[in-house]
Formats: C-alpha cells, structure tokens, sequence
C-alpha cells in the first residue's frame, strides 16, 4: 500500500545488481503464490516503469555508478511504483542533485501523481521545493508538528515563530536584493525530558507561559500552529470581530 523513496539513489540502490535485477527483486519479493514471473516479464515491467519516469530501456542492463544522480533517482522512484502503491514518501528526494536536474526530478513525482492518483509525502529541508510542489504544509519541530497550512497561506499572514524564521532564511532569487536572517541558538536534545515549546529558548516571543506549558495546536489563519503568544492574538483578534 505504500512506498518511500529515500534521499540519495546512489546510497539506496544496490551497487552490484543492474537496475533489471534490483526490479526484479521488488516483484518476486511481494509476488502472490500463483504469480508467474519470468525473464521476459520482469524485462517488460521494468521498461514500463522506466518509461514512467523518462528512462530509455537500456537503463535496465546498467549499474547505479554507471548513471547519473538524476538518473539513480528515477529508478529509485520507478522501484516504488512497482508495487501501484497508494501512498509514496519521499525522503529529501533532490538532495545532491543541482537544480536544473532538481526542478525535473521534482515534475517527474508531480505528474506521476496527477496520473497515477497516489498521495505523497515529501520531506524536504528545502523551503522553496516545498512551496511550489506541496499542497499542503507541515512544520516539524524538535520531532512534532508546530504548524499545519495550506501551502498558498504559507508565504503570508501570522505564523509559528518557528515557521517565520525559516521563512526569513529563504531569499526570493528574482528580487534585486536579498536579505537573509539566521536562527540563533541550537535545535534541543531529545534524549532530555523536554518541559514547555521546545523552541522557547531559541524564540523572540518567548513568554513565560512558552516554558511551563507544551502548546497544542490551536486554529491559526487557514491551519493551525502551537504558540500560545499567537494563539492568543488570534483569539483576540476573533472577539475584536465579534465586538464590532
């Protein structure tokens, strides 16, 4: 039912078997009892998932050093359809690969999921992949989600701090200058009991409340976050409405 596809190709591929063989293995290993796969099968489902992913059939017969990073990629993501699954992750899946090969990598999983109707789940460090490939956004911090939006509401409106001051690490390339901030302090270490919002000590709206009590997610513009400075405001801002 499901599939993932991890971060580096050349890492997840086996580096003694041609891309055939390692098709190969996927199927027999999920085979039914009264599956037959022959040779020629495996040959000719493997070309179609090559094809899927703009692969030529030669790719079959070759080894993961004998491709690119582009090209290692693919495979790895034409092995997780073998199987028709209905969810796929995808694990930081354009690290390493410059942006022109990037940008294709990232096309190729958008139309395979426009065609195919499986969901994906992309993790990516990467701001600006997630906001044009993503319809929907989940900030993870210190291993829990701190903020749940519409992609299209992410590059505006109020936010988790967390979620702002990535924002301000990511620079638009069209603009004509470009401002970058930094976030100051280190991530906590999770082998600690942890007491409060983990990013309290690192946060500019840290109030004393952020270090006692651990923020749920409340409703925040289109999604919801774990602040309780904006959860707040936001209640506030909804009485004003009321008021008036």
């Amino acid at each position: 039912g499901f599939a993932l596809v991890l971060q580096s190709g050349m890492n997840a591929l086996n580096p003694v078997r041609t891309v055939e063989h390692q098709i190969g293995d996927v199927l027999k290993a999920h085979a039914r009892p009264d599956d037959v796969l022959t040779r020629a099968g495996i040959r000719q489902r493997g070309t179609e998932l090559l094809a899927a992913v703009r692969l030529e059939p030669e790719v079959l017969d070759r080894y993961p050093h004998e491709l690119s990073g582009g090209m290692r990629q693919r495979v790895s993501i034409a092995l997780a359809l073998a199987l028709q699954p209905r969810l796929i992750v995808f694990d930081e899946p354009t690290t390493a690969l410059d942006v022109i090969v990037q940008q294709a990598v990232m096309q190729t999983i958008k139309d395979l999921q426009r065609d195919r109707g499986f969901t994906a789940i992309l993790i990516s460090h990467d701001l600006g992949v997630v906001l044009e490939t993503t319809d929907r956004v989940m900030v993870m911090y210190a291993g829990r989600i701190v903020e749940d939006q519409p992609s299209g509401a992410l590059a505006r409106g109020p936010h988790h701090p967390y979620t702002e001051a990535l924002l301000d690490c990511y620079g638009d390339p069209r603009a004509d200058e470009v401002r970058l901030s930094g976030i100051p302090g280190t991530p906590p270490d999770l082998s600690l009991p942890q007491h409060g919002c983990s990013f309290a000590p690192r946060c500019p709206l840290a109030e004393e409340i952020c270090a006692e009590e651990d923020p749920p997610l409340t409703p925040l513009g289109r999604g919801r976050a774990a602040c309780h400075v904006r959860a707040r405001a936001a209640r506030v801002e909804v009485e004003a409405g009321h008021v008036s």
